[in-house]
């Protein structure tokens, strides 16, 4: 995929939502799908990173993020979790090698 976008002009690759289990754990933090995502965020900027894409990603401001609408019981968006999600990305971008 790289390959196509990089000539392009593509320098980015985001990730949209949908990479939660639309539900925070028991202390507030957002849960990553390991069934989509088994290696987790920083595997995954590492990989897109290799090949020559930045890669970034966000939590939705409301409740719930714009693909756990359908899910009346979602929790995974930033309302009431700015700092603590905010303090989580941080965390997970220090995981990247860089």
């Amino acid at each position: 995929m790289s390959e196509k976008l990089k000539p392009a002009g593509y320098e980015y690759m985001n990730l949209d939502c949908g990479y939660s289990t639309k539900r925070r754990d028991a202390e507030g933090n957002l849960v990553v799908n390991l069934t989509q995502y088994p290696h987790g965020m920083p595997w995954l900027g590492n990989t897109i990173h290799n090949l020559g894409l930045k890669f970034g990603m966000y939590a939705g401001q409301g409740i719930s993020q714009c693909c756990s609408k359908i899910d009346p019981d979602a929790t995974d968006g930033s309302e009431g979790y700015y700092e603590k999600d905010a303090s989580l990305f941080e965390s997970e971008r220090r995981l990247l090698e860089v």
